[in-house]
């Protein structure tokens, strides 16, 4: 199993529910509308208290910021903002 590392963009799951329930056959359970940072990431059986540690440390470090969807869009399999 891989893991993932995402920004989630709460925001934006009411408008995408409907097109995941539509185009996703089994949408994944406890993943929310999100940005990806890097997939795959680490074997799961890898992302232990180090690599949480770490990357806790760099997103920690820094400032929150603001982001702006404004279109959709295909690619095979997936659907983006």
């Amino acid at each position: 199993m891989e893991s993932a590392v995402i920004v989630p963009v709460l925001q934006a799951d009411g408008l995408l529910r409907p097109w995941r329930e539509r185009w996703q056959p089994a949408p994944p359970v406890g993943i929310p509308a999100h940005v990806t940072l890097a997939y795959p990431f680490l074997p799961a059986d890898e992302l232990g208290t180090a690599a949480l540690s770490g990357l806790s440390a760099i997103f920690g470090a820094q400032p929150p910021f603001s982001v702006s969807l404004d279109g959709i869009g295909r690619w095979p399999g997936i659907l983006y903002q």
